[in-house]
């Protein structure tokens, strides 16, 4: 089950000690879900990726929902190389439901100004983001 807000600012201060890993992660599309096919739809939507986010996370990371359609999840203690395996199982689980996420993720050391990393993650999730939109206009430019 995902947290809230307030228990990720609180976890992010007790999990500063160390280096983390934060991952932001965001539901594609959830407002043409919600105007084209109602908000009842875009909630089958948000429980979707967070179960897949669920079924997917490694032991020790634990994950919040910002808002919305927005998802952070805190690793610390790992490697990159673990956790971009956990996000690409995440990806290709909620893609089998049927919806796409984007994501990125920064490395916190401490010492270093938790919002900025956490603002890299967020500005690294909308890059990918908007790479996966152009991917799919260009997929459909194709099939034209």
């Amino acid at each position: 089950m995902a947290l809230d807000r307030h228990s990720f600012y609180v976890d992010s201060i007790d999990f500063s000690r160390d280096k983390m890993i934060v991952i932001s992660i965001d539901i594609n599309n959830l407002k043409i879900i919600n105007d084209t096919q109602g908000h009842n739809m875009g909630d089958k939507a948000i429980m979707a990726v967070s179960d897949s986010i669920f079924r997917n996370i490694i032991r020790g990371c634990q994950y919040y929902r910002m808002g919305g359609d927005e998802f952070t999840i805190l690793c610390p203690k790992k490697e990159i190389a673990e956790v971009e395996e956990m996000m690409n199982r995440i990806v290709d689980d909620a893609k089998e439901s049927g919806y796409i996420v984007a994501w990125g993720y920064a490395v916190f050391k401490p010492n270093m100004d938790f919002e900025k990393v956490y603002c890299e993650a967020d500005r690294k999730m909308y890059e990918n983001k908007a790479m996966l939109k152009n991917t799919a206009n260009e997929q459909e430019n194709l099939a034209d």
